[in-house]
């Protein structure tokens, strides 16, 4: 879209990368990107390397040659530069690494490690994670799979962007209210042991396509 309405902002552009490697960058210096973040959309999961088809399929063939080194979570990104540490008061020569997609570092967070492992997380997006060591299990175009830090596994992500508008919705639409309405819910879930019930979040439209 940037290059149809403004290819010369296109052509100025130097580095392509996420707005956590931006902050690493004023920080150091240093001119990187991860393993995860760059899954969406540059990295081959196979290959775990840039693809030109992939540039090539999202119309901007001219970004291939200004995506930069892609380096692991969590190694050794820099140092904090003295310019950067004048500006934010942070010590110069505090170390600084490489951070992940979002998804990554809290599906980390929660000690999931292994192939087969999984969590659901319950927020503002509502997303069932689990690794495994086949980056597309099926051919239909389910989810997202996002490279694994330091390992050749990868995150399968199936998330919905309505999950906290649709927990609020149930929960309103039930009587649950104030303040310990989230703890009442839960309490009421744990005493019914499981019936099969599964609630859709589809009430504000979803990721397309439906499957």
């Amino acid at each position: 879209w940037l290059s149809d309405v403004s290819p010369s902002e296109v052509s100025r552009v130097r580095t392509v990368f996420t707005a956590k490697d931006w902050v690493g960058y004023r920080l150091t210096g240093v001119e990187a990107t991860d393993y995860s973040d760059g899954t969406i959309p540059f990295i081959d999961p196979y290959t775990r390397r840039p693809s030109s088809k992939l540039f090539n399929i999202l119309g901007c063939p001219e970004l291939e040659s200004r995506f930069p080194e892609i380096r692991d979570s969590g190694s050794l990104l820099g140092k904090v530069l003295r310019e950067a540490s004048n500006k934010t008061g942070l010590i110069e020569g505090t170390p600084v690494y490489m951070g992940a997609l979002d998804c990554v570092a809290a599906t980390r967070g929660a000690g999931i490690d292994g192939e087969g492992d999984a969590v659901v997380t319950l927020g503002t997006t509502s997303a069932v994670l689990s690794l495994s060591c086949n980056p597309v299990p099926q051919v239909a175009p389910v989810g997202a799979s996002v490279l694994w830090p330091q390992s050749n596994l990868v995150l399968r992500v199936l998330g919905s962007t309505s999950g906290t508008k649709v927990l609020e919705w149930f929960l309103g639409t039930h009587g649950y209210a104030g303040t310990e309405r989230y703890s009442r819910f839960w309490d009421d879930v744990s005493r019914s042991h499981g019936h099969g019930e599964i609630a859709l979040p589809f009430l504000f439209g979803e990721r397309a396509p439906f499957l």
